[in-house]
């Protein structure tokens, strides 16, 4: 996509994501109705993150993010954002956030902030997978699939972001009768330049990290996120931050259905920047429940 077409959008993505302080530690995250009647879960993530850094002081960057999901969040209603703070240590501060609509809690998560050691270090090896310049865009890939070029052209635009495809993407391969395994890849970005400083970048991460993800558990079962009988959610989402990254370039995300059952899924991720380095690992649980 070129950079013309990527500033079309009625809001930034770092628009989408802001927040404002209305005095103490509470913030309200403005409507926006980019995405339909419900707000994206990754929205609310990246919020609540904002909320919480902005108690804590220089120099302590996120490393981990775990939160609930309570009940939906609508698009149409802004959301308070309360900060409660744990715990104030000599290397790590920790805080409580709650978010709120229409008098009820929606979500709710703990925060955890790191001032910078040295200490052992590794990962696991870099994923294999085409540089996205070398990855052929899905008009291309999916000629006359014009139901699979309508869904994700309809992604793109809520979600504010532009993806490539390694490998067919799960809603994709079930559409055309394919079983796939829980397992995908894809290279993904804002749409638009994410300005601002290492707090925005972190929460761009973090909004990015429940992309798709949940959509993984579906393959074994010939179900995509457009079947009229589907009911799914997120339940809790965690994120564990190993590296700070500017998210304008290429991310690759590497996305994995470990388990399903009992109307749940678990799935798992790891982001990975261009040059290879990790930049962050994410579980999700979501409900997934069918007409059957």
């Amino acid at each position: 996509m070129s950079t013309a077409a990527r500033t079309t959008d009625p809001f930034s993505l770092a628009e989408v994501l802001g927040i404002h302080p209305i005095g103490g530690s509470e913030f309200i995250g403005p409507a926006r109705p980019t995405a339909g009647p419900r707000i994206l879960g990754g929205v609310t993530v990246a919020q609540a993150l904002l909320a919480a850094w902005t108690t804590v002081p220089d120099g302590r960057p996120v490393h981990c993010l775990q939160s609930t999901f309570l009940r939906p969040g609508y698009s149409d209603t802004p959301v308070t954002y309360r900060v409660h703070p744990l715990y104030d240590g000599t290397s790590y501060t920790t805080r409580m956030v709650s978010a709120t609509q229409r008098e009820r809690t929606i979500f709710t998560g703990t925060v955890s902030f790191q001032e910078p050691e040295s200490g052992p270090s590794h990962q696991v090896p870099e994923l294999s997978a085409p540089a996205p310049a070398k990855v052929a865009p899905a008009a291309q890939m999916w000629k006359g699939d014009r139901a699979s070029l309508s869904w994700l052209a309809a992604v793109e635009r809520t979600t504010l972001l532009e993806y490539r495809f390694p490998v067919t993407p799960t809603r994709v391969a079930t559409a055309q009768g394919t079983v796939v395994p829980p397992w995908h890849q894809l290279w993904v970005r804002p749409r638009t330049p994410t300005p601002g400083d290492d707090r925005m970048q972190a929460a761009t991460l973090a909004y990015i990290t429940d992309v798709l993800l949940l959509s993984t558990a579906l393959g074994p079962h010939r179900i995509t996120t457009q079947d009229p009988g589907l009911r799914f959610a997120t339940v809790n989402h965690s994120i564990w931050f190993h590296s700070p990254c500017r998210v304008d370039d290429w991310l690759l995300y590497e996305q994995e259905g470990t388990w399903a059952g009992s109307g749940r899924a678990l799935c798992r991720g790891s982001i990975f920047l261009r040059d290879g380095t990790l930049a962050a690992t994410v579980t999700q649980e979501g409900m997934i429940r069918t007409s059957e």
